[in-house]
């Protein structure tokens, strides 16, 4: 049976986790909050992206992910507490252009999986070459 998971759209406070040196990003390598995959979404040029999907997908349960959308500050934060076991980071962003609607790829910072129970940062960048 498919299952999505409740979509969760909580803001998270940044400012206790670990940043990549110079960038103001959390840390990838660091775990974040337990049962959370949270982190930021950005352009190329380092800029907030907000209205991006984020999703975590279970790796072994097919088409179960946790759903996410980026604010204004480009922060999400997605529930990876439940069903346990380990998941990995996606996300894209629309964008229409001439009348088209096109949907690109998020590139993350860190595409190992992670442990749900221990959480995970992944940053997340829109790169357009």
């Amino acid at each position: 049976m498919k299952k999505l998971l409740t979509i969760v759209c909580a803001v998270v406070g940044l400012s206790s986790c670990n940043t990549t040196a110079g960038s103001g990003l959390p840390d990838s390598s660091d775990a974040g909050s337990a049962g959370t995959m949270s982190g930021v979404v950005r352009d190329s040029q380092g800029q907030p992206m907000a209205g991006a999907m984020v999703f975590a997908g279970h790796t072994l349960y097919y088409n179960t992910n946790a759903l996410a959308t980026s604010d204004a500050k480009g922060q999400y934060s997605v529930s990876v507490k439940s069903p346990a076991g380990s998941w990995y980071a996606g996300g894209q962003i629309k964008r229409n252009y001439n009348g088209e609607l096109y949907t690109f790829d998020l590139i993350p910072d860190n595409t190992a999986p992670f442990n749900g129970s221990e959480g995970a940062i992944r940053n997340f960048t829109w790169r357009l070459t």
